[in-house]
């Protein structure tokens, strides 16, 4: 749980010093007012970089030389000290109990955090990325191994594709193949494995989603699974059959980096694609399943629930579905950051546990205790 947080000259939040709840925190208030910047805040804390932004002079408040960001995590019996700051030129400090790191990597496993914001439901069907990046969050947090496996696997595709690029002999090219195939199998291993997981428990959320329709996904892991001469075809089959291809795009078309969960609908033995045939609202709700779903299987196989930054969902979720979500939010053990308007956008009677409510002003940051 984050137990405090303290906020320093970030975008217009000049200060802020919050002691949040243990479940609900709403950021309310008007437009403008930093709603969102707060939760950008937490994301800068969790993942050392922002959802908003590649730069950072643009998170410092203006005719101010940096910002400054602070969190105290308590985790099994035990409190971590967060803080982290960056100035005009982008050089900063990132510290975890006082000692100096380089890396953001153990705050980012320390502090798990998922973003649902109406920038997610617009990008979810832009290419496969938005979808390929469900699987490796959760494998970042619960597979070991895969983050080193996914930087070397990424450093070899790289390296083919500046052999591709620079028009390199064949030899050159097909140098760097038999590594990338050997990683690429270890990762879609682990992808495969986290997808039947995740999948599984989509499906009983998503059991009574459409009365006479059924959704189902799919792993695809970035090449066809195919048969050529009576054996299965695999990466290095299609790397070699498309290597003039490849030459030709100037980068490597089948591999790990295109891998993606492909959703479906389902009726009368007719399937189409999820966002051509569901509404702007059903497609809302099945993202937001989805996310939710990470969450729960996080914490299912690792006992750590995450951290849910929710910006801005009462302008794009009916109040049919807001009462949905709460309900299933009220559920988890999990740390819920949720911006609205005003907190009487959301139906808080039956949350039981109590919550708390930031009340963001342009001039003066206030904070109102609820129970």
């Amino acid at each position: 749980m984050l137990q405090r947080l303290i906020i320093q000259n970030f975008r217009n939040i000049p200060s802020l010093e919050f002691s949040p709840s243990s479940q609900f925190n709403f950021i309310t208030g008007s437009n403008g007012s930093g709603k969102t910047a707060f939760l950008e805040a937490i994301y800068f804390l969790s993942h050392g970089r922002s959802f908003r932004t590649l730069k950072f002079s643009r998170l410092i408040q203006q005719e101010q030389n940096g910002f400054t960001l602070f969190g105290e995590l308590s985790q099994n019996n035990q409190t971590h000290q967060i803080g982290v700051s960056r100035d005009q030129s982008g050089n900063g400090k990132l510290k975890l109990d006082g000692a100096l790191l380089h890396s953001h990597v153990p705050v980012t496993q320390l502090l798990p955090s998922l973003l649902i914001n109406p920038e997610l439901y617009s990008q979810f069907w832009q290419g496969s990325a938005p979808r390929r990046s469900i699987l490796d969050w959760g494998l970042f947090y619960q597979e070991p191994e895969f983050l080193n496996l996914w930087q070397r696997c990424s450093r070899v595709l790289k390296q083919r594709n500046s052999a591709l690029r620079q028009n390199s002999p064949d030899n050159l090219i097909t140098l760097w193949d038999e590594t990338l195939i050997s990683l690429s199998e270890k990762l879609d291993f682990f992808r495969k494995n986290y997808f039947e997981n995740l999948s599984d428990l989509i499906q009983s959320k998503l059991k009574d989603f459409l009365h006479d329709q059924s959704i189902q996904l799919f792993y695809h892991k970035g090449w066809p699974s195919e048969k050529n001469k009576d054996k299965d075809k695999n990466l290095g089959d299609y790397l070699k059959d498309h290597l003039e291809q490849d030459k030709q795009l100037g980068h490597t078309y089948y591999g790990p980096h295109r891998a993606d969960i492909k959703i479906k609908v389902h009726a009368d033995f007719h399937q189409a694609n999820a966002q051509e045939i569901l509404s702007r609202g059903q497609q809302k709700k099945l993202i937001t399943t989805l996310r939710l779903a990470q969450g729960q299987l996080l914490e299912k196989n690792t006992g750590r629930p995450c951290f849910y930054l929710l910006d801005d969902l009462a302008s794009e979720l009916d109040l049919i579905n807001r009462k949905e979500l709460l309900d299933q939010l009220s559920d988890m053990s999990s740390q819920i950051f949720m911006t609205a308007l005003a907190p009487d956008l959301f139906d808080l009677k039956n949350i039981s546990q109590g919550y708390r409510n930031v009340e963001m002003d342009l001039q003066i940051n206030k904070i109102k205790n609820t129970v």
